[in-house]
């Protein structure tokens, strides 16, 4: 009896150990399948769609153009160049994390394409690969997405970067890189900024920049916000132009030449403080300014040229320093302007002055060295 009890006692241990082993195995076993079974699954409904993958499925090649909703496999690790071109009812999309490389014009004309998720991960991103994607307001990039080529962002409004992001710790590689990943053209040599796309609502200009050329940002109707480096001395003729929504800017401490008609038409503009290293304020340079309220020039502007502030209709007062030689007319013809504080050497102002202000403005002359 005592024989039979222990066999049974032994075949019923032996059967629980069997049985957790199997319980265990099996929640392990299903799991791995579950992991390969989903990309798996993710690249046998991809190809049933018509996309095209390299021989050992790591590489996306080719998207029909007709799709409008896609899932791209875990297993892929590189967009090919030209993957998504003219897939024009795509709206949404994301990258998963294993992808390291976008190629080469890969969304280029995803004219519907508005939404667009870039997981951690990305690395580089081909020239062009977002141009032209008209409806694509923002574009966040990871911190990993370092090496972006030439006009790879073209067409995008905004580009979001982490704070910690390499590019932006680097005024001068970082932002140039940036700078032409978004299309804005330079000199061979990179000290000149020739022209940007009309699209971008912030601009970083690069460190080692030294001219702004002319009607270079002219008719960004998005501008709102852009990096001038101290580096720059000179902005040329309507650089700023009708940039109706730039708001604030700092000019360079070392800026020389100040462009006529450099920030005409800027009529969210509300502030501006000019150098003393401007010699010449040329005419229309901040002409139909309507919302600027604030205006500083800095002693050593000798010259303010014909309409320099003509229509600057929130400028209440103005004074200018001693080292102003001349005042051309219709200077500050601004309707709200009340005071203005000349010094007491300006007789060409005493003797034309109604050309100059408007006719309610009331006219003050100091002495002293101010």
């Amino acid at each position: 009896m005592k024989i039979m009890y222990k066999l049974l006692r032994n075949i019923c241990f032996h059967r629980m150990i069997a049985l957790a082993f199997i319980v265990v195995f099996g929640v392990v076993f299903r799991s791995l399948p579950l992991f390969a079974g989903d990309w798996q699954r993710e690249l046998k409904t991809a190809k049933e769609q018509g996309m095209i993958f390299s021989e050992d499925n790591r590489t996306l090649l080719k998207v029909p153009e007709k799709v409008t909703s896609v899932v791209i496999p875990s297993c892929v690790t590189a967009i090919g160049e030209n993957a998504f071109y003219k897939c024009h009812d795509l709206s949404t999309l994301t990258i998963p994390g294993g992808v390291e490389s976008i190629g080469k014009e890969a969304f280029l004309w995803c004219r519907r394409l508005k939404q667009i998720e870039i997981s951690e991960g990305v690395k580089s991103i081909g020239e062009k690969a977002f141009a032209n994607c008209r409806n694509l307001k923002k574009l966040e990039l990871p911190v990993t997405a370092v090496e972006i080529d030439a006009e790879a962002l073209l067409g995008v409004p905004q580009i979001i970067l982490p704070a910690e992001h390499p590019l932006l710790q680097d005024k001068r590689t970082g932002y140039l890189t940036l700078a032409k990943a978004m299309g804005i053209e330079f000199s061979e040599d990179n000290k000149k900024l020739i022209r940007s796309p009309r699209h971008v609502t912030k601009v970083l200009i690069p460190y080692g920049v030294t001219e702004i050329g002319v009607a270079a940002f002219s008719s960004c109707f998005s501008l709102e916000e852009v990096y001038i480096p101290e580096t720059v001395t000179e902005i040329h003729n309507k650089a700023f132009s009708l940039c109706k929504k730039l708001k604030a800017v700092k000019l360079p401490p070392r800026l020389k030449l100040l462009g006529y008609g450099a920030f005409s038409y800027c009529s969210s503009l509300r502030e501006i403080s000019i150098p003393g290293t401007v010699d010449t304020i040329k005419a229309t340079a901040f002409s139909g300014c309507k919302n600027l309220r604030k205006l500083e020039i800095k002693n050593g502007v000798r010259l303010i040229l014909h309409g320099a502030f003509s229509g600057c209709d929130s400028l209440t007062e103005v004074t200018t320093p001693r080292s102003v030689e001349f005042i051309d007319r219709m200077a500050f013809r601004c309707k709200k302007l009340k005071k203005a504080s000349l010094h007491y050497k300006n007789d060409y102002v005493k003797n034309g002055c109604f050309k100059t202000f408007p006719d309610h403005c009331r006219i003050y002359f100091r002495r002293g060295a101010y």
